[in-house]
Order: C-alpha cells, then sequence, then structure tokens
C-alpha cells in the first residue's frame, strides 16, 4: 500500500526510537515506531528520554554496541519491521456502523462493555467477489 505504515527500526534488537527491546512493550505507550513518508530520517538510537546517540558500526564482542551492553548478546544487524495502517487494512464496527480511526470510544459515546468488532478489509472483499 502507498498509504502510510508504522515502521519500527531496532539495531541488535534493541528499537532505535526508545532503547528498549525490540518487542519490548514501552512504558506509559510511549511510540515505538515512526510514520513511513512523514519521518525523513533517523539519525541514532535513544539512550535516555531526550539522548540521541548517532549510529556507528562497531566491532561485535568487545561491548562496544548498544545491544551487548543492554541485552548481554551479540547479534548485531539492523531489524526494521514495517506495519500498514489499520486505515488500510481493517474494519471496525459497533452496533453494525463502521467507525472513524481518528476517535476515541468516548467521542463515539461507546461505553464500557460494548463489543467493537475489527474485520479485514480483504476477507470482506473475498467474500464480496464470490
Amino acid at each position: 500500500s502507498a498509504g502510510p505504515c508504522a515502521i519500527k527500526i531496532s539495531v541488535g534488537g534493541i528499537n532505535a526510537i526508545t532503547g528498549y527491546g525490540q518487542n519490548q512493550e514501552t512504558p506509559n505507550g510511549l511510540q515505538d515506531y515512526v510514520v513511513g513518508g512523514r519521518q525523513p530520517w533517523l539519525d541514532g538510537i535513544a539512550t535516555q528520554p531526550g539522548v540521541i546517540r548517532q549510529f556507528v558500526a562497531m566491532k561485535l564482542g568487545h561491548r562496544y554496541t548498544i545491544e551487548e551492553q543492554l541485552s548481554n548478546t551479540a547479534n548485531g544487524g539492523i531489524q526494521v519491521d514495517v506495519f500498514p495502517s489499520l486505515e488500510e487494512v481493517v474494519v471496525f464496527e459497533c452496533h453494525g456502523y463502521q467507525l472513524p480511526l481518528d476517535k476515541s470510544p468516548q467521542d463515539l459515546n461507546i461505553n464500557r462493555g460494548e463489543t467493537i468488532s475489527m474485520t479485514s478489509k480483504f476477507v470482506l472483499f473475498w467474500l464480496v467477489s464470490l
């Protein structure tokens, strides 16, 4: 898809945006990705809130890399995870009405205990095509 996407960039299994593990949940909903098409570049890795260290290639096995310092492993490499926008692949519905993705449940008067369904647009298209 040509639409926006979420891109998680990790070095040696450490998320470059947060400094936490690649698949580790971030505290307080801290954003751990950049939005494709809106982020022109990424200069380095977050080492603490408000501090970015420039990417530098280092020899593995000498505790120089951020991976070795934070996770005691030495796999190396850059990992890039790309996730399509939910808007491109799913539909959210409540009480038979499609929900806009830019509104909260509170904005939409959806109460605790009510059900919101998420359906793949690809499955819907396939079913309609039969």
